[in-house]
């Protein structure tokens, strides 16, 4: 049985990506084990779909999110450039880790001419990637980084800097009617609420279909919430609720008396006896006076949103003889879509949080789209060898050893772990079962020694959970695998990214006891 066709436990069942052991070189002189993800702080707000706006405006804090089931979030799609939903298959906490503060900014101008600036922030640790706002030849003021290959992510220390443009994830509340307006790119708002119901009914609504809240609440976007009506019957709906009189008796009754001339013509005499009264009449007048205030107060608040801004220039577009492209110049002077960082810093050590996605791999998190799990990314441990992530300290290791082109990396569980109890730390079971794995490529392979990276190795292979202080730096013989083993219980390497100057000497000194043990 291939590991891509395993299913011997519960991780199987919702995995996206087997993280495959990384076979380096002929002669194998050490067997390493751990994981490092990257993350997020458990206050980070998820721009979740299927929610209540009226309760959630801004979404729901990704600590809050763990064991919860059928949960839907927004992914931005990079190769169509749209927004998309995916389902979250699991949420965790990944433990204490130094994290950093991203701030970002975007502008949008006023009728008077003048630019109102708004900030938003998202801690994250070194390694998490961001979606990076694809690059626009002057069109836009503030641009996207131009990449010269296909990769759309950048982290802190792979080069993340401040003026770099994040995709954006857009969404409000406009009208008289309090309806939301979503979109990966101002010029793209769409109505949440029909966004939804399309996704639910798994097809777009037909020209005569509506969507309609059951509760009448226009911002609860919920699922049980959202139901496919006819415009016919969406119409009745309401005013059944709202309207009296569509009660049949009472519309026959009320219909004969307005046809009635007797209705008439005491209407048009009491009408005309009030505006002979100079002070209703000026009364009426004040009244049509605040209607005008009130109506243009509405449209100006209505100039701020980009749905309702690009709706305006259209509608003159013919007038004024505009091409296309002369609208969407317009739009962008007014509408900048930028997303601009403008400071980074480092802010201490926090709980921290990932989340793993079914399909597109990000999600929109405090307007913001960054990446899901990195190593469900890419497959394989340690992808990330930039500087200062647990993925640099594990090759650095490694290269001070000499084994960094003669070793095996392998995790402790080749799925990544599904979140619940054990907040999404692999069970006891889980890491039993996936250990017939690890013992395929201890029988088929060679090597001196396995250094064991962190909790779950050592629990694992030496069958004992004490402090791993009283743990690390120490050898250890074996014979779990049906082999006698040599193994070396380390601290992971990600220590070593949120409290460098407190675990290097312990680095250094276990990497000597093992550099002498190897050249023995």
């Amino acid at each position: 049985m291939k590991l891509s066709e395993c299913k011997r436990c519960s991780l199987s069942k919702k995995r996206t990506q087997v993280v495959k052991p990384l076979i380096i070189g002929n002669i194998h002189h050490v067997f390493f084990m751990g994981e490092a993800p990257g993350c997020i702080t458990g206050d980070s707000l998820i721009n979740l779909a299927f929610i209540d706006r009226s309760v959630y405006p801004d979404g729901i804090s990704i600590k809050d999110l763990i064991e919860k089931n059928d949960l839907f979030a927004y992914s931005f799609d990079i190769k169509n450039q749209k927004l998309v939903i995916d389902k979250i298959k699991r949420v965790w906490k990944t433990g204490r880790k130094k994290v950093y503060k991203v701030t970002y900014e975007w502008k949008y101008a006023t009728r008077q001419g003048d630019y109102i600036t708004k900030q938003k922030s998202i801690k994250v640790t070194l390694n998490h990637l961001f979606l990076m706002k694809r690059w626009h030849n002057g069109s836009d003021p503030f641009k996207g980084i131009k990449r010269d290959n296909d990769d759309n992510y950048l982290s802190i220390n792979k080069g993340l800097k401040i003026d770099y443009a994040l995709q954006p994830f857009h969404c409000s509340v406009i009208g008289m009617n309090n309806r939301t307006q979503i979109g990966a790119f101002s010029t793209d708002m769409i109505n949440e609420s029909r966004f939804l119901l399309e996704y639910k009914i798994n097809r777009k609504l037909m020209e005569d279909e509506e969507c309609h809240h059951d509760n009448e609440n226009k911002i609860d976007n919920s699922w049980n919430n959202l139901c496919l009506v006819t415009k016919a019957s969406h119409a009745r709906i309401h005013m059944n609720r709202m309207q009296p009189m569509y009660n049949k008796k009472m519309k026959a009754k009320h219909t004969k008396v307005l046809h009635s001339k007797e209705y008439r013509e005491k209407l048009s005499k009491i009408m005309k006896g009030k505006l002979r009264d100079p002070l209703i009449y000026a009364n009426r007048l004040k009244q049509i006076q605040d209607t005008n205030a009130s109506r243009s107060k509405t449209v100006k608040e209505l100039f701020k949103t980009p749905k309702y801004y690009l709706r305006y220039l259209l509608g003159r577009r013919h007038y004024f003889g505009w091409s296309i492209n002369e609208v969407l110049r317009r739009y962008k002077i007014k509408f900048p879509d930028n997303h601009k960082i403008v400071s980074i810093e480092y802010i201490g050590i926090e709980d921290v949080y990932d989340i793993e996605m079914e399909k597109y791999h990000n999600f929109a998190v405090n307007g913001i789209f960054v990446h899901n799990s990195n190593e469900d990314r890419y497959g394989k441990q340690f992808y990330d060898s930039s500087r200062n992530s647990a993925g640099y300290w594990h090759w650095k290791i490694a290269s001070k050893l000499g084994t960094e082109k003669n070793c095996i990396v392998m995790n402790t569980v080749q799925c990544r772990p599904l979140n619940g109890k054990k907040n999404g730390k692999p069970t006891s079971i889980q890491i039993y079962k996936c250990s017939i794995w690890i013992k395929k490529v201890v029988d088929k392979y060679n090597f001196r020694l396995m250094i064991l990276y962190g909790t779950f190795p050592i629990q694992l292979v030496l069958g004992t959970s004490p402090p791993i202080k009283d743990v690390v730096g120490r050898f250890y013989k074996t014979d779990y695998f049906g082999k006698e083993i040599v193994c070396f219980a380390m601290y992971h390497p990600a220590t070593l990214v949120y409290d460098n100057k407190k675990y290097m000497p312990l680095f250094d000194e276990h990497i000597r006891k093992v550099k002498a043990y190897l050249q023995k």
